[in-house]
């Protein structure tokens, strides 16, 4: 059982000293492997931002106790501006926005 740990460790290790070589050797993909996740979480933040208070029809067809915590759960978030439409309302919004 030992034994077992014991290798396992030494490939966790020998797999840890050459990832530090290659970072250390190929500087150019250790920066673009640094970059690339740095530049998602820049344009996520920014689409989140950017994304507060996005209008949003909700058309609501059921009054259960379920839909009701649904819609306020989704008001609560502070990311949509909800409405409460009918669903020809809603029909009508979207033609609108394809426009």
């Amino acid at each position: 059982m030992v034994q077992k740990y014991t290798y396992t460790l030494n490939v966790i290790w020998s797999c840890m000293i050459r990832d530090i070589r290659s970072m250390l050797t190929d500087r150019a993909f250790t920066l673009v492997g640094i970059l690339t996740p740095l530049n998602a979480f820049i344009l996520m933040s920014l689409f989140v931002l950017a994304g507060t208070q996005a209008p949003t029809a909700v058309v609501m067809q059921d009054s259960g106790p379920y839909a009701q915590q649904f819609y306020q759960s989704l008001s609560a978030t502070n990311g949509f501006k909800l409405q409460i439409v009918s669903a020809s309302q809603a029909t009508s919004l979207i033609q609108l926005v394809e426009l």
